[in-house]
């Protein structure tokens, strides 16, 4: 059976306190890191009596899924208040992605520039020129956003409710009494 060897004693050198590494030309950062990781490893010894496995010390269980990562990512690495990480398989990774930064508002917005000290001509809507330029005003707020979604609502034979930001359009399509199938075009 090929691939890559999943045990400590498979890569473990007679307990000589050297790895036997697939390629050994590391330079630059992983060079010093490949260091870092000797010192670490520096008198380490594998006991026969102990069962060599992988284990995961974030889960009740210790083995890794990536559900319990997600959990561990949005309970304790992401900032209290956050958002979770849920993502809708049926739609492409980017628009997940770009779903998920519009809710964190780190979307390259007019706003967001200029806080970054970008020098930017205007910090209002290019398109209505009456409110500040973030994300909540461009996909929601702004009087053309708005029309775009009424069309959007009309051709789905759905009844949008007014959104003011991603948080609202997602309670509206978790709470919506709409069929399966719909849901999935959301």
């Amino acid at each position: 059976m090929g691939g890559v060897s999943k045990l400590k004693a498979d890569r473990w050198s007679d307990n000589s306190g050297s790895w036997n590494w697939r390629h050994n030309n590391f330079r630059g950062i992983s060079s010093s890191q490949l260091v870092d990781l000797e010192l670490l490893l520096h008198g380490f010894q594998l006991s026969p009596s102990t069962p060599d496995r992988w284990i995961w010390s974030e889960a009740p269980d210790l083995t890794f899924s990536v559900k319990q990562a997600r959990c561990t990512i949005d309970h304790h690495i992401l900032p209290i208040g956050s958002t979770s990480t849920l993502w809708n398989r049926f739609v492409p990774r980017k628009v997940n992605i770009f779903f998920w930064r519009c809710r964190l508002n780190r979307l390259p917005t007019r706003v967001n520039l200029d806080h970054k000290g970008l020098d930017v001509p205007s910090i209002l809507c290019s398109i209505c020129a009456s409110q500040l330029e973030d994300s909540d005003h461009i996909f929601f707020l702004c009087p053309t956003s708005h029309l775009i979604w009424k069309s959007i609502g009309k051709w789905c034979d759905l009844d949008f409710s007014t959104f003011s930001n991603v948080a609202d359009m997602i309670t509206w399509v978790d709470n919506a009494p709409i069929s399966r199938t719909k849901t999935l075009l959301l």
